[in-house]
């Protein structure tokens, strides 16, 4: 019954969102182009964005990349000109060798 009084909400509004911020937190040790260099050696090394983005938070406690540099880990490494293949794509190289 109480759903039918809301005009159409209906479930309700709660829901998880990232806190609204710009700027990265006063604590990071670490300057935009440390990480960036840290970012391409990485993807040198033959590592994905989503595990070098989880290295990064872990053992360089650093909450956000984006926050930090104003870009994604897969525009820097576009900028860097690292090649790089989609993560969506490799998981399909076996079956087309195979092939």
């Amino acid at each position: 019954m109480g759903r039918m009084q809301y005009k159409g909400k209906g479930k309700g509004i709660s829901s998880t969102v990232t806190p609204f911020k710009r700027r990265s937190a006063r604590w990071v040790a670490h300057t935009p182009r440390t990480i960036s260099d840290l970012i391409v050696t990485m993807a040198k090394k033959g590592m994905s964005p989503s595990q070098i983005g989880v290295i990064i938070r872990d053992k360089e406690a650093v909450p956000s990349i984006k926050l930090l540099t104003g870009q994604k880990i897969v525009r820097l490494l576009k900028k860097n000109g690292t090649h790089l293949l989609i993560q969506d794509v490799l998981p399909s190289f076996p079956k087309i060798s195979t092939v």
